[in-house]
């Protein structure tokens, strides 16, 4: 099925169409239209050693973002996280955020970002009605967080990052007192 003038801009399963020189008859621009986690991937391969962010002092290639983006989804995925499971990202702006939406977005779930200035009871209330199965927040942030994760009943797990130390805990045992 070719699509007509008024078709054009539709995007299907498989391609975008614009109108051609002519304006008369849409054609497809492109076969495959890329998700967001595989542009970054795509991208590693192409030009691996390219600053791709920038944030404070931190200055990380499209390689390191794929290369800790999926150990990250690996972890996450090792407990647990499954295709349209929510992941609450409870951090400053920094590297570290960045890199958790990938990871999330690589091992099928869906981001939830809430900003480190809202109040614990705030943060309670978007992990339990988001059903979220796991957070990820920055140590500095603990405080807020541990008052909240005992009343978390959807969380499987948490990930604590020290984005001073390049470091990150996983934690299931402080959800269900494991």
């Amino acid at each position: 099925m070719e699509p007509s003038r008024k078709d054009a801009g539709i995007v299907d399963n498989q391609h975008v169409f614009a109108p051609n020189k002519l304006g008369d008859v849409a054609e497809p621009l492109m076969e495959v239209i890329l998700l967001v986690q595989d542009f970054l991937q795509q991208s590693a391969e192409r030009l691996p050693n390219k600053v791709a962010l920038i944030c404070n002092n931190k200055r990380l290639t499209y390689a390191e973002i794929e290369t800790r983006a999926n150990r990250l989804a690996n972890s996450m995925i090792d407990h647990g996280v499954k295709r349209g499971d929510r992941v609450v990202i409870y951090m400053n702006n920094s590297v570290e955020v960045v890199v958790s939406i990938f990871a999330i977005l690589k091992a099928g779930g869906v981001f939830v970002v809430v900003n480190p200035p809202q109040k614990s009871e705030k943060l309670a209330y978007i992990l339990n009605n988001s059903s979220a199965t796991a957070l990820v927040a920055d140590l500095c942030n603990f405080s807020q967080v541990s008052e909240v994760l005992e009343n978390a009943g959807t969380l499987n797990f948490s990930i604590l990052s020290d984005s001073n130390n390049s470091k990150v805990t996983i934690d299931s045992s402080s959800i269900y007192g494991q």
